[in-house]
């Protein structure tokens, strides 16, 4: 039985992930108007003046939509594991609940600034690499995430500190080349709180690595 649900744990990674770009992939479609836009002017949901939104902003947001996709779906594969100390589960658990907290304004900024999608991927900044997502910096290889289901005990924990760790430096990166892009003020205020909230989680992730085993 633990074979089959670590089998089924590593096949849902990719369903998961998967699933996720199909939403983003549909958010797309339905938020575009069949042609480029250089700047829309958006204000979701009333929530402040209307402002220039660009191709960074568009591309900030989905980034950060991957990268949580992906944080979430790590904590939840730790929580499934067999054998987790008590102190590795609540940091998974701030992990997922973390991740879910800041989902539902990324997702609506996605498609309120559609429009602002890049027509073709720069070779350098926010929107480049995207792909399939897995060459964002600090994503894990689909062999680290299967490593990761497979795990248990003192392994997954060690093993969910290391990636946490890279993908936490890949979204303080990509925060701050936001911010150096003279951002839209919403990406501006959820840049800050990312290197605020990554700072904060790298020294949790740096203990769970630490911790005997």
């Amino acid at each position: 039985m633990v074979s089959l649900r670590r089998a089924l744990a590593a096949a849902g990674l990719v369903v998961a992930l998967g699933a996720a770009a199909t939403v983003v992939a549909l958010a797309v479609t339905a938020g575009a108007t069949g042609a480029k836009a250089p700047t829309v002017l958006a204000s979701p949901s009333g929530s402040g003046p209307a402002e220039p939104v660009s191709e960074a902003d568009f591309c900030f947001v989905e980034s950060m939509i991957f990268y949580r996709v992906e944080a979430r779906r790590m904590g939840a594969v730790l929580l499934d594991a067999d054998g987790i100390s008590t102190a590795a589960r609540e940091v998974a658990t701030d992990v997922v609940a973390a991740q879910d907290a800041e989902m539902a304004d990324l997702r609506e900024w996605y498609v309120a600034w559609a429009a602002a999608k890049p027509l073709e991927r720069p070779d350098e900044g926010p929107c480049a690499g995207h792909g399939a997502h897995a060459d964002m910096p600090g994503v894990p290889t689909w062999a680290q995430r299967t490593d990761l289901a497979e795990a248990a005990g003192a392994d997954a924990e060690t093993l969910f500190a290391e990636l946490m760790l890279a993908h936490t430096a890949g979204v303080i990166d990509l925060a701050q080349d936001a911010l150096a892009a003279d951002p839209h003020s919403l990406v501006r205020e959820a840049a800050e709180q990312a290197i605020a909230d990554g700072q904060h989680d790298t020294a949790a992730f740096e203990a769970l690595a630490a911790r005997p085993r």
